[in-house]
């Protein structure tokens, strides 16, 4: 089969993103084409994920699939590295690990040369893993107490202070209608401009700033964020400093934060952001008993994967009913380390 035009080849990619089909991504072009010839989608990029090819991949569901051999390997974790963060998803399907048989330099097409069907290949690719960066050889087992100590760690900055660190997992609880929202946009822009507001103490720095609303009326936020903006002297240094994701501004709301697809879904619009504020954790993450520990443990290991990626996080929670006869109009702001 021909190689595809340009042209050719971003059509078909916009209409799969647009369906959410998934895109195979592989090195050789006689095995794109065994792909192609089976009604997939599938694209050669032998340069790693150039950065035109990156952002047409922009939101996609994407799959990599690796030569059976370690120089493969490599190349399949560059390219995935590359499209983390830029892609809706990432996986990457070894062929050696689901077919013993494969030949010394063997592809996809001879798999499928083998007798693999593209319904086999898609029963394999629902058991993928999302792929996720590696954090190091010493990282990847238990360290010494000398090799922790002989680390060099960067300091970590207070954001906000005194109760929002750097790289920090932080929430903001509270009964319904004592301000979290007007907190969290508040905080969320002083954060953008490097300015404090209210006693706290602003950043070294202006940072990137991500704010997710799962609940208010667009209307709402447009005019509380515009009496924010006009109540501070700075301004953010662009305008990619300070962006926001609002439910009411999507057909059908923002997805449940709960599953990895409502999760990989926000991975790809984090972007470069540093902090990420997620108002609020009743309407965000609709699985399971928000009260409940089990509950939180989909948003914990969300939450912890970005931590590991040098972000911040702040949620915002309601309180339950013992909190609104207790405390009418505490907020409570827990941090941790």
């Amino acid at each position: 089969m021909q190689a595809q035009s340009k042209t050719e080849w971003a059509t078909e990619l916009r209409t799969a993103i647009t369906f959410d089909e998934v895109i195979f991504l592989l090195e050789r072009q006689k095995d794109v084409d065994a792909l192609r010839n089976i009604k997939l989608v599938a694209a050669c990029d032998p340069e790693g994920a150039g950065n035109e090819f990156r952002e047409s991949l922009r939101n996609a569901d994407v799959v990599i699939i690796s030569g059976s051999n370690q120089a493969g390997r490599d190349h399949a974790e560059q390219v995935a590295g590359a499209l983390h963060g830029i892609a809706k998803c990432v996986r990457v399907l070894d062929l050696g690990k689901v077919w013993p048989a494969c030949p010394q330099g063997g592809g996809i097409s001879d798999w499928i040369e083998g007798g693999g069907t593209a319904k086999q290949l898609s029963a394999i690719v629902k058991q993928l893993p999302y792929w996720q960066p590696s954090v190091g050889e010493k990282r990847g087992r238990p360290l010494t107490a000398a090799e922790l100590l002989s680390l060099e760690l960067p300091q970590r900055e207070t954001i906000l202070a005194p109760w929002l660190p750097e790289k920090g997992l932080a929430m903001v609880y509270s009964p319904r209608g004592v301000g979290k929202t007007l907190l969290g946009l508040s905080s969320a822009y002083a954060i953008a401009v490097g300015a404090g507001f209210l006693g706290f103490k602003g950043p070294a720095r202006a940072r990137k700033v991500l704010y997710i609303d799962g609940e208010m009326p667009a209307q709402t936020m447009q005019e509380r964020l515009a009496a924010i903006v006009g109540g501070f002297t700075k301004q953010p240094p662009a305008d990619d400093y300070f962006r926001i994701l609002i439910s009411d501004l999507h057909e059908f709301g923002l997805p449940d934060l709960a599953t990895l697809e409502g999760q990989a879904w926000i991975n790809a619009r984090v972007g470069d952001a540093e902090v990420l504020l997620i108002d609020n954790i009743s309407t965000l993450f609709r699985s399971g008993k928000e009260n409940e520990a089990e509950g939180w443990l989909p948003a914990q290991s969300w939450a912890l994967g970005h931590r590991r990626a040098g972000r911040t996080m702040v949620f915002f929670h309601h309180a339950g009913k013992e909190a609104h006869s207790v405390e009418p109009l505490a907020v409570r702001m827990f941090s941790t380390p």
